[in-house]
């Protein structure tokens, strides 16, 4: 293939995630939370809790950036943070009340904005580009899966 192919099928990627990403923000702020709270608060239902290390891998931002994002969690009660009785220099962060019910109200938000997106594709198109983001993200799994590199957000 040729490499102008490669460079607008990445162009193409980068425009259909922005374009949803810019619709699943709509949605979101319409229940009063960015995408990355709703991001941490799917991470925390996932895990049952976590610590704020590995929400800051699985959420592919720094720590501080992290640290950050569950504080201002926190403090609206979407969050809650305890140390660990066996290792005090432990942090746990689990699902607040509030966090919970904001799960509740948006459970099902990223089907349907997909499902809007795709409402006039035919079921070949999407088997088709099932497939294709499969194989890519397997690639990219396994890329990162090489010494030295430190893998993807999950």
């Amino acid at each position: 293939m040729r490499p102008d192919t490669y460079a607008r099928a990445a162009a193409l990627l980068r425009q259909a995630a922005m374009c949803v990403s810019l619709r699943l923000h709509d949605r979101l702020q319409a229940h009063a939370l960015t995408h990355s709270q709703w991001r941490a608060l799917c991470v925390l239902r996932e895990t049952g809790g976590t610590t704020p290390s590995d929400m800051a891998t699985r959420l592919g931002m720094d720590a501080g950036a992290a640290t950050r994002l569950l504080d201002r969690m926190q403090a609206k009660g979407m969050c809650e943070r305890s140390r660990s009785r066996i290792d005090r220099r432990v942090v746990r962060v689990r699902l607040g009340e509030l966090g919970l019910l904001a799960l509740e109200r948006t459970d099902g938000l990223v089907e349907r904005v997909f499902a809007e997106q795709f409402e006039n594709a035919t079921r070949q198109e999407l088997d088709a580009l099932e497939a294709v983001l499969t194989r890519l993200v397997s690639r990219c799994a396994q890329r990162t899966s090489e010494p030295g590199n430190p893998g993807m957000p999950r």
